[in-house]
């Protein structure tokens, strides 16, 4: 009986919390899909329309050129940051000099608040005053133009993948630091 009392002690102080929970994710799932059902201006339901709004998605052109672009830029991102994430884990889990250094500095772009980031590379791109650009123009190249579409891909996942590797390195990094040493001392030993 006793344990049942815990039982019902522990119900109570946590249906509060459950509560909240299932109202703060299944509430604006449900009005999501009660919205996509109707024909809608700002916050207003003008009339139910059913699944015509999916077909109008569905047969847009703009649809699926923009899942093919969001495609690329994910697929781009992280074919780059995953491996250069998991090689600097590596490369600093060994002994070398200025370790932390390393460290410190490898992580600054994952530290860097979004809005500083894109400040940052808003000017180092710069047709006028950017180093980049200059530094392109003075190698005997066109300057960069965010306006051409063969560069902004290029860029935006540069930047993505200048902003997210230090996450995989530091997460690939706190991986290796678990295993034992022993590990790594038999590993040599067994070649």
């Amino acid at each position: 009986m006793r344990n049942w009392q815990k039982f019902k002690i522990l119900i109570f102080f946590l249906l509060p919390g459950i509560a909240l929970v299932c109202f703060i994710t299944l509430y604006p799932i449900f009005s999501t899909i009660k919205m996509s059902l109707y024909r809608m201006e700002y916050t207003k339901f003008i009339e139910y329309v059913g699944l015509k709004n999916f077909f109008i998605f569905l047969t847009n052109p703009y649809t699926w050129r923009s899942i093919k672009v969001s495609f690329v830029y994910v697929l781009g991102s992280v074919v780059i940051s995953l491996p250069l994430g998991i090689a600097l884990a590596v490369i600093l889990n060994q002994e070398i000099r200025f370790k932390a250094l390393f460290r410190s500095i490898i992580i600054i772009p994952w530290v860097l608040a979004q809005l500083v980031a894109a400040l940052l590379w808003k000017w180092l791109l710069d047709p006028v005053y950017g180093p980049i650009n200059y530094l392109v123009s003075q190698a005997g190249f066109n300057k960069i133009s965010l306006g051409d579409q063969k560069w902004t891909m290029l860029i935006l996942i540069f930047v993505n993948v200048w902003r997210s590797y230090p996450f995989v390195m530091v997460l690939i990094l706190a991986a290796l630091q678990t295993v034992p040493k022993e590990f790594y001392e038999a590993a040599k030993i067994d070649g």
